[in-house]
């Protein structure tokens, strides 16, 4: 999982880098398959003090792209709240997945992206 961490006005600090990195770590095991993790905090300067800091995720998850939303006074509760909506999106692709019965599927597609092994035979004298 690559994950990329995008900030417009707002200082990251070793403490924030940290918890963002640790939450980011638990979505991933929530589904094989993200691909990329983008997280981007804005300083948002607006007269209502619980839309200061917005907080995006957004996840690339087996050819799904998952994103979220959340805004808070404080950077910290923003990235725990978005982290908590990104987890309930992917329970809910999880159920998705295996209900439809794509499990199979899916499994495939993680499988084509694994490094394909190809044996070759070498060819011999033809007998007649």
């Amino acid at each position: 999982m690559d994950l990329e961490i995008l900030t417009r006005d707002v200082e990251l600090d070793e403490r924030l880098r940290g918890r963002i990195v640790r939450k980011a770590g638990s979505l991933d095991k929530r589904i094989k398959g993200i691909t990329t993790t983008s997280v981007e905090l804005t300083l948002n300067n607006s007269r209502r003090k619980e839309d200061r800091f917005i907080v995006e995720i957004t996840l690339d998850v087996a050819g799904s792209v998952l994103r979220t939303e959340e805004r808070s006074e404080s950077i910290l509760e923003a990235v725990t709240s978005a982290v908590d909506a990104m987890e309930r999106q992917l329970e809910h692709l999880k159920h998705k997945i295996y209900r439809s019965g794509q499990s199979r599927r899916y499994s495939q597609n993680q499988e084509l992206q694994a490094p394909d092994e190809t044996i070759v035979e070498p060819e011999g004298p033809e007998t007649a």
